[in-house]
Order: C-alpha cells, then sequence, then structure tokens
C-alpha cells in the first residue's frame, strides 16, 4: 500500500509539472550565460536555437512565440547560418503575414541577402519588395539607399560615405 502510495504521488508531481515554464526557464538560463560571455559561443547559439524550435513548435500562438523566431533568425545569422536565417525570416513572414513584424523580417532578409550571402539579385528583389509592400516604413530610405548602392565595392561605398558626410558637414556649416 505504501508503495503505491509512493507511486501515486510521484505521478501527480510528474502530471502537474508545467513544460511550457520549465522550457522559459531552460531558455531564461541559457541566455543569462550567454549574456555573461563576451560573445555567445556557437555552441549556446546552437542550443538556444533548439531551444527557441521547442518551444515555437509547442507553443506557435503564444506572444514569446514571435521574439523566439525573430531571436532565433538572429542567432542563425550571429553564428554564419545565413541561409537558415532567412528561412527563419520566411518562418515570421508566414506567420505574421501583417504588420511591422513582416516589414522588419523582409528588411532583414534584404540585408542578409546583400551582406552575408551577396545575393545582390534576391537583395534586390526583397528590397523592392519591402518598399512596395511599406511605403512609409522608416527604413524605406536604407533600402533604397542599399538598392542604389549594391553594385558599388566597399571601397566604392565608403568613398560616397566620406562624400555624402562632407557635404553634410558642409550644409551644417552654411
Amino acid at each position: 500500500m505504501k508503495y503505491t502510495f509512493v507511486l501515486l504521488i510521484a505521478a501527480l508531481l510528474i502530471a502537474c509539472a508545467d513544460p511550457k515554464a520549465d522550457l522559459v526557464k531552460e531558455i531564461d538560463a541559457l541566455t543569462a550565460s550567454m549574456v555573461a560571455e563576451d560573445f555567445p559561443s556557437a555552441e549556446n547559439m546552437n542550443k538556444i536555437v533548439d531551444l527557441y524550435n521547442q518551444y515555437i513548435a509547442a507553443y506557435p500562438a503564444e506572444a514569446a512565440a514571435y521574439n523566439y523566431m525573430e531571436l532565433k533568425a538572429k542567432y542563425l545569422a550571429a553564428n554564419s547560418d545565413f541561409e537558415g536565417a532567412v528561412k527563419a525570416y520566411d518562418d515570421v513572414i508566414a506567420t505574421f503575414p501583417e504588420g511591422t513584424r513582416k516589414a522588419d523580417a523582409l528588411f532583414m532578409q534584404a540585408f542578409n541577402y546583400e551582406n552575408n550571402l551577396a545575393n545582390l539579385e534576391s537583395a534586390e528583389a526583397k528590397y523592392l519588395a519591402f518598399i512596395e509592400q511599406y511605403p512609409k516604413h522608416e527604413m524605406v530610405k536604407d533600402a533604397r539607399f542599399a538598392i542604389e548602392n549594391l553594385s558599388l565595392s566597399d571601397a566604392e561605398l565608403f568613398e560616397k560615405l566620406m562624400q555624402l558626410q562632407g557635404d553634410t558637414a558642409l550644409v551644417d556649416t552654411l
């Protein structure tokens, strides 16, 4: 009888465990350890992406799912998985097809294509889609600037920026 009672209590404790809260605690603990690092290790970035994937799969309607989707994309890019980051932004766009979340994801896809994957054709297409869909977004000027300068080398772009800075300094003195 004692043995049955102990098993019953153990089963109740296991059944009462909150897997969502446990997953959030695990994410929070790993995040805290990553903050303590100068730059998060590749291993920890892979682990946090796995935890985000678990949360997103289990709780897609939760408000935290979007934050985890966006952070997942950022950690993938930080860990040099730029194709994975673009795909993660595709997931954000599919899950949140309206509003600023989609706008931000679309812009970041273009940015990754331009700066990390050197796929200028895809970058231009994404920037153009961003401008067309969000003409009043605060990043439209940046997208237009990027399109205008996709063909420039880093040295040419630096020179252009220095010229623009000089023109701004001249205007400021007038």
